[in-house]
């Protein structure tokens, strides 16, 4: 969430160091721009090292850029959860009326 970034860093900083492959879905990004707060993600993903995608759930937008890193963590890390949290996530949405291929 856009709006706890501080918090969310600090967990997103030990995962990190545990070497464990993530990639950040920065939510919430249109609610902290309105409160006069620019994340640059693409800013953040360099310093981090890991993928950052701007997402705005109730629009739908960045889904398909979620889903795309998530895969490509997959391939790169061979970490097996990866495939069924992006089925989770597409399924949810189409539960939720919000995906267009359902």
């Amino acid at each position: 969430d856009a709006n706890r970034l501080k918090q969310s860093l600090l967990l997103t900083l030990d995962l990190i160091e545990l070497r464990i492959p993530l990639v950040i879905s920065l939510n919430s990004v249109d609610e902290t721009e309105q409160h006069g707060v620019r994340i640059e993600a693409r800013k953040l993903s360099r310093r981090l090292g890991i993928k950052v995608i701007e997402h705005i759930a109730p629009l739908n937008k960045g889904i398909e850029a979620l889903k795309n890193a998530l895969n490509k963590e997959y391939i790169l890390r061979h970490i097996g959860f990866v495939p069924q949290l992006t089925s989770y996530i597409s399924e949810t949405l189409c539960v939720q009326g919000r995906a267009q291929d359902c």
